[in-house]
């Protein structure tokens, strides 16, 4: 058949800025033509793998070192390695329960949902008329919002082709072979070997690009351990807040501790923990899963998760009992002043602080530079039933 002619763009600036490091790390998936011009590759046999079980959803604990243990990462190269991880866990419909950025290594603890029920809003369904269930889907409303989904990833110019290509192949009666180009897709969400590959090769590409180097990044494949996990909630009361998922989690965001950079681990600004802190939605989601509670009450319990944090690390730090004894005896809850001034350790280039008033103008008029579906601009550093609130304008949350 006759491949589909390749979209090029019809205007390119010849003043065109260069791209900040940053920049670049937040750049989509574009398309480039391939050697065919085509997005989707001809069909080939090749080798099946062998999967496991995509019915039921896991825990792993994920680690990958540089090539010979290099000490290449420093904050911006960081900065960048967390857009392109949230990126990626968004577009493979991995959740991201805490992780710690380290100068040569990074450690994830994450959740593998299941492949079926996560696929399922992909595909054709019916109804069974009940009023708690979504209402029917057609195959061609599926396919619709899986290529709306793709978008997480992938640039206008790629989802432009994409279709291009489905539609030549349905006109010249290829309606499988479009199908199974759409499977494709749909066989790199909820898998934790594909994640954790493509972060690594994505951020591999932005690196090299960005330090004008050549060469295997990575040590090896990633190593992983499957952690038992429940979704029952804590009984706090009794004393069976102990997991296997809070060992691991706990573990993960004391790595700066252990390794001597920080003696807390609300101060080092590469792990989940801080960043929940500083208050990063995603990451006290991640927190309140591991201490198995509603997501929305990570207030309520972040003192629970600071305890566990001080008292394994005072398991095997002489010098963090003394620690231990004061976070006990303020119950683990930290004053409003202190984190404020944890809070303004993490605003980046571009952050607006003040009144509610002032930020809310400030985001009208920098409207642009937020998403569609973002509705307001203000966000409290402190509780707003305090006596003086400061708000915040924050790109990332």
């Amino acid at each position: 058949m006759k491949s589909p002619e390749p979209l090029q763009n019809q205007q390119k600036s010849a003043e065109t800025k260069p791209l900040t490091p940053l920049q670049l790390a937040d750049c989509k998936t574009g398309f480039s033509g391939g050697a065919a011009g085509m997005i989707c590759a001809p069909p080939s046999g090749g080798h099946v793998r062998i999967v496991g079980d995509h019915q039921h959803s896991y825990c792993y604990h994920v680690m990958s070192r540089t090539a010979g243990g290099d000490y290449l990462f420093g904050d911006q190269e960081k900065e960048a390695f967390l857009r392109i991880m949230w990126r990626m866990a968004r577009f493979s419909g991995i959740k991201i329960l805490t992780y710690c950025l380290m100068d040569n290594h990074f450690h994830l603890l994450v959740r593998v949902p299941s492949r079926v029920k996560f696929n399922a809003k992909f595909e054709a369904y019916e109804s069974q008329g009940r009023p708690d269930e979504r209402p029917s889907q057609t195959k061609q409303q599926g396919e619709e919002r899986l290529i709306d989904h793709l978008r997480t990833l992938y640039s206008k110019a790629y989802i432009r082709q994409l279709r291009a290509e489905l539609a030549h192949m349905r006109a010249n009666g290829m309606e499988r072979y479009a199908d199974e180009q759409l499977t494709k897709y749909k066989e790199r969400f909820c898998n934790l070997e594909k994640f954790v590959k493509e972060l690594k090769e994505r951020y591999s590409r932005w690196y090299n690009k960005t330090h004008g180097r050549r060469g295997a990044l990575w040590m090896g494949r990633y190593k992983s351990v499957l952690i038992e996990s429940t979704n029952k909630p804590a009984e706090y009361e009794t004393g069976e807040d102990f997991t296997a998922l809070h060992a691991i989690a706990a573990y993960i965001d004391l790595n700066p501790v252990r390794a001597g950079i920080v003696s807390d681990p609300k101060d080092y600004r590469w792990c989940g923990y801080a960043a929940a802190l500083a208050g990063s939605k995603r990451c006290r989601y991640g927190l309140c899963e591991v201490m198995r509670v509603a997501q929305t009450s990570w207030l309520k319990n972040a003192h629970r998760y600071r305890l566990w944090l001080i008292e394994d690390a005072a398991i095997t730090n002489e010098n963090a009992k003394p620690q231990l004894e004061n976070e006990r005896a303020r119950e683990g809850k930290i004053s409003p002043a202190e984190l404020l001034r944890h809070k303004i350790k993490y605003f980046t280039d571009g952050v607006a602080i003040g009144g509610k008033a002032f930020i809310n103008n400030q985001f009208r008029i920098h409207r642009k530079k937020f998403g569609k579906k973002r509705k307001q601009g203000a966000k409290a550093m402190t509780s707003e039933n305090s006596t003086c609130v400061i708000y915040s304008l924050r790109r990332f949350s």
